[in-house]
């Protein structure tokens, strides 16, 4: 599994805010579809945009339009992002947020 971390460098203790892309899309998509890089620059957060699994997240659902099911452990996932995002970047755990309207501009 893998992301895109936009504003990595910075002073520790930033906000973090987690995109995360719609069905059928992609973390790069979301990023290139959205204001989400300019207002990283602006608001000084460490961005990361996963990459579902299939292109999709494992929300619960037990059908979807594309007929495929995630069985991938999406919760995990992002919350090794979390960590990883805080160890590496020092972003502030106490300060984190996620997107879920997908494409939304901030």
């Amino acid at each position: 599994r893998e992301a895109l971390v936009v504003n990595a460098a910075g002073p520790t203790g930033r906000p973090l805010v987690l995109v995360l892309h719609g069905a059928g899309g992609t973390a790069g998509g979301v990023l290139a579809r959205t204001g989400w890089r300019a207002a990283a620059a602006r608001g000084g957060f460490v961005l990361v945009a996963p990459q579902g699994a299939d292109r999709q997240w494992n929300d619960g659902r037990t059908r979807t339009a594309r007929g495929v099911v995630s069985a991938a452990d999406d919760v995990g996932f992002l919350d090794a992002l979390v960590d990883s995002a805080a160890a590496r970047y020092g972003a502030d755990r106490r300060r984190e947020a996620a997107e879920a309207a997908f494409d939304a501009f901030p």
